[in-house]
């Protein structure tokens, strides 16, 4: 009888545009990270049966986001400078809110039903939130008490660059996974093409994946990596990069930090095979 074992211990990784000088935080993540100001980071944790929203500070440690004892957890989204969109509740009883990063006060609750939600983005003023639900994507507006939901596009996850100008969105059409970018105040929308021997990942974009300059990060996969990297598409000057960080595992979620590095939630594969048989009375 064989079985194998396998632990995928995961730490929060910072390096730069060149996947160069890259620096390991060794954190129990359990899903998503998000990049906040100052080499902090926002992660959920699964402690006591519920799953709680945490800042992590590498010389401070980590602390629950919220001052309250409600389940909270990704998706979940920076807005401004103070502010987060996140999921709030169990899961199959979630809803949207936004709460204050520094005092961890919910100031807005919205009542639709967020069980399904698979990613947040918000506008950098943070006046609308856009999300995505069972492959759509939706907005509304975070002032309107009585506002519905407005449906935008076809959609499985999102990202909006800090400037405010586009919404960025992986999806599915034809069968193949693309990534897309649209002016959110209307206008064509773009495909981002890549080379033939990459595939953008399932995974769900960093609501963190674009910069101001028109950069989005994201996953892929090929044939000649069993993980999936980061690559980079730069809009602006119409290219195409997969980063080489040197770092032996999956590298997942990337996301723009403030100072123009990149952090992603890097993931190692530890694994065993053991072989069991039968051994008589006495024998060895």
């Amino acid at each position: 009888m064989y079985f194998d074992y396998m632990m995928r211990p995961m730490s929060v990784l910072q390096f730069d545009v060149t996947g160069k000088a890259m620096s390991e935080t060794v954190v129990t993540i359990d899903g998503n990270m998000l990049p906040l100001d100052a080499g902090s980071f926002l992660f959920d944790r699964f402690e006591s049966g519920k799953r709680h929203l945490k800042v992590f500070r590498a010389d401070v440690g980590s602390r629950n986001l919220l001052e309250s004892s409600e389940e909270s957890s990704f998706p979940a989204a920076r807005i401004g400078a103070g502010s987060v969109a996140l999921t709030l509740g169990r899961r199959d009883a979630a809803h949207l809110a936004i709460a204050t990063l520094r005092e961890g006060r919910i100031v807005k609750r919205f009542s639709l039903d967020a069980s399904s939600v698979e990613s947040i983005a918000a506008t950098p003023e943070g006046n609308r939130l856009y999300y995505s639900d069972h492959g759509q994507v939706w907005s509304i507006p975070t002032k309107d008490e009585n506002a519905k939901p407005s449906h935008v596009t076809e959609g499985d996850s999102i990202a909006i660059d800090p400037a405010g100008k586009y919404l960025y969105v992986k999806r599915m059409q034809n069968g193949q996974r693309e990534l897309v970018r649209m002016p959110l105040a209307g206008g064509q929308v773009e495909t981002l093409s890549i080379p033939p021997q990459y595939t953008i990942s399932d995974d769900e974009l960093s609501p963190a994946a674009a910069d101001a300059s028109g950069r989005i990060l994201f996953e892929v996969d090929s044939a000649d990596s069993w993980y999936e990297r980061v690559s980079v598409i730069d809009t602006s000057r119409k290219t195409f990069n997969v980063m080489t960080t040197g770092f032996s595992g999956d590298v997942w979620g990337p996301g723009w930090e403030g100072d123009g590095r990149i952090a992603a939630v890097g993931a190692r594969l530890d694994s065993t095979l053991w072989r069991y048989k039968p051994v008589r009375p006495g024998q060895r």
